[in-house]
């Protein structure tokens, strides 16, 4: 197996190769997803989180584009929000509000190839994250 580096040269996380699936079109994520690492080299891509994924549910995605590439976007459902904590433009982390389907976004003027967002389904109307690389919020 290849080793894999994060763009700061460390090696990369261990668990994010397993149950992969290469997008490269837009894509609703649903509960038989759950586990899934999604990598996605393709520009202005969108991930939306249904609604009947469960409780617990966890998924990665990953840019697998050159550096500076693509802009990929997840959302959760009208619903559903996205919190957690993410890293901001001055590289401090930064705590996400859960405002309800509002995109988190890996844009593409400060996206590295393999940033990722692990998100998991803490309740109902919420999955949290947790990501490498520059993800932002939706205004």
């Amino acid at each position: 197996m290849e080793t894999v580096y994060n763009a700061d040269s460390t090696i990369r996380e261990a668990g994010l190769g397993n149950n992969v699936e290469i997008l490269t079109d837009d894509r609703t994520v649903v509960a038989k997803d759950e586990g899934k690492h999604f990598q996605i080299a393709t520009d202005a891509k969108l991930i939306t989180l249904a609604d009947e994924c469960p409780l617990g549910m966890k998924i990665v995605i990953e840019n697998t584009g050159a550096d500076g590439a693509v802009l990929l976007a997840v959302v959760g459902s009208s619903t559903v929000g996205i919190g957690g904590w993410t890293n901001n433009l001055a590289g401090t982390r930064s705590l996400l509000t859960s405002g309800v389907a509002k995109e988190l976004r890996n844009t593409k003027s400060t996206a590295l190839q393999y940033d990722y967002v692990e998100l998991v389904k803490v309740s109902a109307t919420k999955w949290n994250s947790k990501s490498f690389g520059i993800w932002v919020k939706e205004a």
